[in-house]
């Protein structure tokens, strides 16, 4: 399912109070979510906010991504029932880093929570206070919020935690790998041999428990709950 609603270039939204003018930015609003019942709660929750729109609603995580391809979007809302469904967090963020993610779940698992917020999403939502999204939703969309100067500081403790065990050299060859180099560019950058730099990759997938590099890479900057501190 992919409906479209008030889909539009408007950023801004003009009204008046007491006489005078206020211009207020519009949030526009991805919902995914498979449930009818919460589908319509979310809507008539937002719809009393004038400056929150949603633009598109769909079930399908298939979709989803696709919008996110093709639409300018401020705030998904990802509606998610289950474990596996976490890892869409990683692959918005990839297409666009600079989006806002609010998990909406019934689920109430510390770890999940820990993983979610590791990952990158700005808020984590239970479904039984959905009347508090306008709030949050606005919330994470704020310039300065200290919430997400403390993920932030989350984000780089976890992944200092996980990277702890790599050798000096070890943590020089991922860094290279994490930016995107190939063995042979880190060869020359690095000044080292095929056989150093094969040898430094295999004990970082080692002590990592990862079978390749790009594994290594989304244990450490996304969704891993097994990996939390």
């Amino acid at each position: 399912m992919w409906n479209i609603f008030n889909l539009s270039n408007k950023s801004h939204i003009k009204f008046f109070i007491k006489g005078r003018a206020v211009i207020m930015d519009i949030i526009k609003l991805v919902l995914l979510e498979k449930n009818t019942d919460y589908i319509s709660k979310i809507n008539n929750t937002i719809k009393e906010s004038k400056d929150i729109k949603i633009i598109a609603t769909t079930s399908d995580t298939v979709t989803l991504l696709e919008l996110v391809k093709n639409l300018n979007i401020d705030v998904i809302l990802l509606c998610v029932e289950e474990e596996k469904e976490f890892n869409l967090i990683n692959k918005i963020l990839n297409i666009c880093p600079n989006i806002k993610i609010i998990i909406f779940t019934a689920i109430k698992d510390i770890n999940l929570i820990k993983s979610s917020f590791a990952a990158g999403v700005t808020n984590y939502i239970l479904k039984e206070e959905y009347s508090s999204l306008p709030f949050k939703i606005k919330d994470s969309c704020k310039e300065c919020n200290p919430f997400t100067v403390l993920i932030n500081d989350y984000c780089f403790l976890k992944k200092e935690f996980l990277l702890n065990n790599l050798t000096c050299s070890e943590r020089e060859v991922y860094n290279l790998i994490e930016k995107g180099y190939s063995r042979s560019q880190i060869q020359r950058i690095l000044f080292k041999s095929q056989n150093t730099i094969k040898s430094h990759i295999h004990n970082i997938l080692k002590k990592m428990n990862c079978a390749n590099t790009r594994s290594v890479i989304e244990k450490v900057n996304g969704f891993s709950p097994q990996k939390i501190i």
